[in-house]
């Protein structure tokens, strides 16, 4: 049952006993001043936040849905306060709903849980808060499960590499002398129940898909939800590229489209060395047998010879 729900019940209870009416008004005023903060306490949506939730399936989206019409909110939405207001940090699906709801002239109660200041003084700290919460959710999908652990991978390998003056405190609370001694990824991968790899292979699938959520946030959001299918190692391959080539995705064939400019281009130079080395070395071969036989008068072997270099200089023009 959410606070506000706890409220109202508590107001009509104090207000169906026997109480003097001038100290029932009172107490009634209060409650209602409380459950109007509560009802109407402006929420702000930012962004990066935002993109750190996992979305919901259309099923998913619906049964959600249903169960807030029918029996409000359960669980409260959770904020936190900074010099914009209070941001929202957990309940943007179902916030989202109940907008929805209440613009078709809807009532719906919900209450809310500020998040202590103390605990989160800072941006990145709530970040690293969002994102171990979403870590703990049950009905992740493999990809969003990855997504998670490879953003926290590369949050807290950012923070125990370098300047951890805004270190959040969450990390403090699991840090001991012996996660100290470990490097990141063993840490994550023993808490998760994963390999070393997986939780490396998670930060490359993050960084693929953060890199196309910045030029293309609606595709990274299908993505997540499965609604669009992109090859995971494809994802990965984009984390890792670390070249200036521009990343223009509208679709998803537009990554398979990038990568074939940029990956390939390494390989297929390898493959043409080989290959013109082999080359080289059969005309040598040729050139050094020509000579071992050729004679001052041998004009045959000279035209011979000839040829080879031609075909040396050949191999040589196209390195």
């Amino acid at each position: 049952m959410s606070k506000l729900k706890k409220l109202k019940q508590i107001a009509n209870k104090f207000e169906d006993e026997q109480t003097e009416p001038l100290q029932k008004e009172k107490v009634l005023n209060a409650f209602s001043g409380v459950i109007g903060k509560f009802g109407k306490k402006e929420v702000i949506i930012d962004p990066e936040l935002r993109s750190f939730i996992p979305p919901l399936s259309e099923e998913e989206r619906q049964l959600l849905e249903d169960s807030i019409r029918e029996e409000g909110l359960r669980e409260d939405l959770i904020l936190w306060k900074d010099e914009r207001g209070h941001v929202l940090v957990d309940g943007h699906n179902r916030y989202n709903i109940i907008q929805k709801i209440q613009a078709e002239g809807k009532e719906i109660d919900y209450g809310v849980t500020i998040l202590d200041e103390e605990k989160y003084p800072d941006f990145e700290s709530v970040k690293d808060w969002m994102i171990i919460n979403q870590l703990g959710r049950r009905n992740l999908t493999d990809a969003q499960r990855s997504y998670l652990r490879g953003l926290r991978y590369e949050r807290e390998k950012g923070k125990h590499g370098g300047n951890r003056k805004s270190s959040s405190k969450i990390w403090d609370l699991t840090e001991n002398d012996q996660s100290k001694k470990e490097k990141t990824h063993e840490k994550l991968a023993k808490e998760y129940s994963v390999s070393k790899n997986t939780i490396l292979s998670d930060a490359d699938f993050a960084k693929g898909l953060e890199k196309v959520g910045r030029v293309n946030p609606s595709l990274k959001r299908e993505i997540l939800a499965g609604a669009a299918k992109v090859n995971k190692s494809a994802l990965q391959k984009v984390g890792k590229y670390e070249g200036k080539a521009p990343l223009k995705i509208e679709k998803t064939e537009d990554i398979k489209i990038f990568l074939n400019k940029v990956e390939p281009r390494k390989a297929r130079q390898t493959s043409v060395s080989s290959k013109n080395e082999i080359l080289f070395q059969k005309q040598k071969e040729k050139a050094t047998n020509i000579l071992k036989t050729m004679k001052i008068t041998d004009t045959k072997s000279i035209k011979d010879l000839q040829k080879v270099i031609d075909e040396l200089k050949k191999i040589v023009g196209k390195e």
